[in-house]
């Protein structure tokens, strides 16, 4: 099962759609030493124009990263984004790449989680949700979040986050 969650928002003949998955914790080492935190947000923006993605964003730990499309390997129109336990680090999503074929779960096939889309939460829920503490994880398709992360993960493209 998967909690993913998402928003869009469109100006400038550009559309970005910020997908938010969220864990249930984010462990780095096993052990009594263990480092890592319970609950994590990763996050995916994908950028389209005239109905293709032309460039996705991942979040990486703090910070994100862009690619254009040329970079993106893609399973008809989705993107394919590996949740990535990064060395002895924490977990954060990367771009598939060759080695991530057959997908690494138990189907062997690339998964697309059921989406809660931002206008299609059961009144109130999605305020609990966007309330939730959640420790230093953060959802970032909240209001107060959302237009800074559109800002933060944004390519080189005329969109503006805050429109």
């Amino acid at each position: 099962n998967s909690n993913t969650y998402s928003r869009a928002k469109c100006n400038n003949g550009w559309c970005a759609v910020m997908y938010a998955g969220y864990f249930e914790k984010d462990q780095a080492t096993l052990g009594p030493a263990a480092i890592g935190h319970r609950h994590d947000f990763e996050h995916v923006v994908v950028w389209i124009k005239d109905n293709a993605v032309q460039y996705v964003s991942t979040s990486q730990h703090s910070g994100w990263k862009w690619y254009p499309r040329s970079q993106v390997r893609f399973d008809g129109t989705h993107a394919k984004v590996v949740y990535h336990k990064d060395g002895v680090s924490t977990h954060f999503y990367r771009l598939a790449n060759g080695n991530d074929e057959p997908a690494e779960n138990h189907t062997g096939n690339w998964f697309y989680p059921r989406l809660v889309g931002w206008n299609g939460y059961p009144a109130g829920l999605r305020d609990k949700l966007m309330n939730a503490d959640f420790g230093s994880a953060t959802i970032k398709i909240s209001d107060g979040r959302f237009n800074d992360a559109l800002n933060a993960s944004k390519p080189p493209i005329p969109f503006d986050p805050y429109a």
